[in-house]
């Protein structure tokens, strides 16, 4: 299955779901946007799609696939002011305004523990992105990059892991993927230009 968010000139933000014929299935109205394009997240953990549009006022829904039932979410999850989401491990992992990092439970979207919650420790910089690649969730801040695993810990099981701080840290936000199972972004070196970076 495809989906997309698409944001129309009347700043009406909608989820899609496109066929290969070329038609598509209008899934519900996300919210109203500022305008500025900025990019949604989508992630699936096979039952559901959460969907997390930062420039919304509602930032974050959830699509039960079974039913194609659509629910915001916005409140569930830490600050309510939602920002990015990724899936690794059974569970929907969303960053949130404030830079702290929050989990959902167990192969559900719904559920967000408000003691779910970590920050990046390596650097006093704030948690501007997070990515998911090589098995790995990279949490990005503007100076620095820590990479954590999954420890397995009854409570918050991402862990940092221990002498793997990556000091480039993100120039752009959103310039952040993964191609393949690899992390790219852009970064600044230390003479202040803007480098393309691969892991």
């Amino acid at each position: 299955r495809i989906f997309c968010v698409a944001l129309f000139s009347d700043a009406t933000v909608k989820l899609f779901e496109l066929f290969l014929d070329g038609t598509e299935n209008d899934l519900g109205q996300l919210a109203a946007a500022s305008g500025t394009s900025i990019p949604a997240s989508i992630s699936s953990n096979g039952i559901e799609l959460l969907v997390i549009n930062p420039e919304t006022t509602e930032t974050a829904h959830l699509l039960t696939l079974a039913t194609n039932v659509l629910t915001n979410v916005t409140s569930s999850i830490g600050d309510g002011e939602p920002v990015w989401g990724q899936f690794m491990d059974q569970y929907f992992i969303a960053l949130g305004r404030d830079g702290k990092v929050y989990i959902s439970g167990l192969l559900d979207g719904a559920t967000w523990n408000a003691l779910d919650v970590a920050t990046p420790e390596s650097s006093p910089d704030l948690a501007r992105m997070i990515l998911v690649a090589r098995h790995t969730l990279f949490v990005f801040g503007d100076e620095s990059i820590e990479p954590w695993f999954d420890s397995g810990a009854a409570d918050f099981p991402f862990k940092p892991i221990i002498g793997t701080i990556i000091q480039k840290g993100l120039l752009h936000t959103y310039s952040a993927v993964a191609i393949g199972d690899t992390a790219v972004w852009i970064g600044r070196g230390k003479e202040g230009r803007e480098i393309v970076y691969m892991l």
